[in-house]
Parts: structure tokens; sequence; C-alpha cells
């Protein structure tokens, strides 16, 4: 999955340059300019009616390229959804390598508490498969916040700006109508919210936080449910149009009205993790950077008042902590 995953030529070619006809006739027939993986890397990147049909098409045939079929796995677990899901499941019955790890990954990332037994019962394998499966399954647990696992999500050292520390503001403010409609395409397998929205400017980086819609409408008792309460999409740098999710937002209630915000990438590495405090009618909250070879130090306070997101303060160092040394990769 790696390989596959480092080899995304497609983020090079603009998908608006072709029509979801062209791309589908190239990617199932082999027609046209572009080959079969290229084109279905771009038509991952539609949003039309027939897309779920086409993946499990791909997906569910025994004959067809591992590599596509695997690509496949992926995009239906990035669209999630109860039609994505269903298409993964039938995919756990095939006896391919490459495409099974594919599914359990994605399984992973848009799965729920019943997938749960699946995906461990394939962590008994001793070969490629069992290693993506554990991964998956740490993936879908912390989703699941340890759900029917005993995981729970680690503490984790956080990093701090001390008051010499060489710093610079992050800027924040409202997205325009533009990034911010382009922001909601980018992400069309999710319902999310354009209340709230906030643009956050780091060190050449234009990312934009979206609340998901069901959260945003409790309020502030959003914080006294455990769940997934947004995504975080940055603009894609390589060929500098739309936007795709870069992060997940989750917070974690506890006792007196406190609760745990967590960020994490989309395969559940921690990004940032803080703490805040329900007051009345609304809440505060601060997050940090989660300590972390070649992390970069960030600090945001901010406070939510049931309608109305604001941050206080953001700031980021302009020094990464040390990567580790390559005699260092291989040692936890």
């Amino acid at each position: 999955m790696d390989s596959m995953n480092s080899e995304r030529s497609h983020d090079m070619i603009d998908a608006d340059a072709y029509s979801v006809d062209e791309l589908r006739e190239a990617a199932f027939e082999g027609r046209g300019e572009l080959s079969r993986p290229l084109a279905l890397g771009l038509l991952g990147r539609k949003s039309y009616s027939q897309k779920v049909q086409d993946l499990e098409r791909l997906l569910t045939n025994e004959q067809e390229m591992p590599r596509l079929r695997a690509m496949s796995a992926q995009f239906l677990g990035e669209m999630g959804g109860s039609d994505a899901t269903r298409v993964l499941e039938r995919g756990l019955d095939t006896p391919q390598e490459v495409t099974l790890r594919a599914v359990a990954l994605a399984l992973g990332k848009t799965g729920s508490r019943e997938h749960l037994s699946r995906l461990e019962s394939l962590t008994q394998r001793s070969d490629p498969v069992g290693t993506e499966a554990r991964r998956a399954l740490d993936i879908l647990a912390h989703r699941l916040q340890g759900a029917g696992t005993g995981r729970v999500t680690p503490e984790g050292p956080r990093l701090s700006l001390g008051p010499s520390e060489d710093a610079t503001a992050i800027d924040v403010g409202a997205p325009s109508e533009g990034d911010l409609a382009e922001a909601l395409r980018g992400v069309p397998s999710r319902r999310l919210s354009r209340e709230s929205a906030l643009s956050l400017r780091c060190q050449g980086r234009d990312l934009i936080f979206l609340f998901a819609e069901d959260a945003v409408q409790r309020g502030v008792d959003l914080f006294v449910t455990q769940g997934e309460v947004g995504v975080v999409v940055e603009r894609r740098e390589v060929e500098g149009t739309g936007w795709e999710e870069r992060y997940r937002v989750v917070v974690e209630p506890r006792p007196n009205r406190v609760f745990s915000v967590v960020v994490t990438t989309h395969d559940a590495r921690l990004f940032l993790r803080g703490d805040g405090q329900i007051r009345g009618q609304e809440a505060q909250f601060q997050l940090a950077s989660i300590d972390a070879p070649g992390a970069l130090p960030i600090e945001i306070r901010g406070r939510f008042d049931g309608r109305r997101l604001s941050i206080e303060e953001a700031r980021s160092s302009r020094r990464r902590r040390p990567a580790k040394t390559p005699s260092a990769l291989h040692r936890p």
C-alpha cells in the first residue's frame, strides 16, 4: 500500500481536464491516452452517481489488476457511507493479498463496530495482510475510541512554546466564499457545515477547519458526546487547485464538563492534543503538538459559544523537533 500511495502521479494532472465518461472509458476499457491506473486515480477524484458501482465492479472482479482493485478499495474508504462499506465487506472475501490489504485499511477508515471482529481475525495472519490488518484495527479502534478493543487514545507528551521561542503567528480568519465552496466540494463523502468554518495559514500551508453538520447543530453539547466533530482540509500543493482532507478532529468527554480534543491524520496518527472546559454556554480549549520526531511545535487557544468558533491565539515555532537519524528509524 505504501508504494501505491507514493505513486500519486494523478496528483500532477488536473482531473477537470477530462470528463467522467472519458475517464471511465480509459479505466475500464483501456482506451485513450491515459493508463488505466492513472485514469482511475483521476476518476476517484470525481463526484458522480455511478461512482460506488464502478469501484465495486473493479474491486470484486478477481480477474482484475490487483493495483486497480486496491485503488478502488482506497477510494471507497475515502468516500465512506453505507454503500461504500457494503462493497468493502464483499472485498474481505478476496484471496488476493494486495487487494485484501487495501480493503482492510479502508475498513479501518470507514468501518464500524461490526467490523472489529473481521479485522481482528485478519491480524492473526503472519503475512503482510496481518500487518495491514493490525494497522487498520488501530485506526478503527481510535475512531471508535477503543470500543470493544480495550484501546484508548494515548496521552503522549506535548510540545510547548517557551517565552524565548522563535515563533510566528498562524493567520486565522474566515475563508473566502470561493475557498469555502471548493473545500466543501473536496470532501464530498462527508456532511460538513459552512457555519463557523475557519481559515488557517501556517508557514505557507492553507488550511480550513470545517465542522461536521451534525456536530455544529448540537452547539456546546458537542463536547459532551464522544466522536468526530470536524475535519481540517488543505489546499493541494502540487497542482494548486482543490482541497483534500488532512486531519480529523475528535472530542473525548471527561467528568465535570471537562473534555479532550484530539487532532489526528487520516490514518490515526496523533498530531495535536488538548483539553477544554465547558463554562455555562461556552467551551474554552487549548491545543498543542504531540511530541514526536520532526514535529513542529504549535499552540492554539480558542472558544466556542455554541454558534461561533473563535481562536484567541495561534502560534507555531519556526523550528521542528529533530527527526530520527537513519539508524534510529528502526527503533521505537
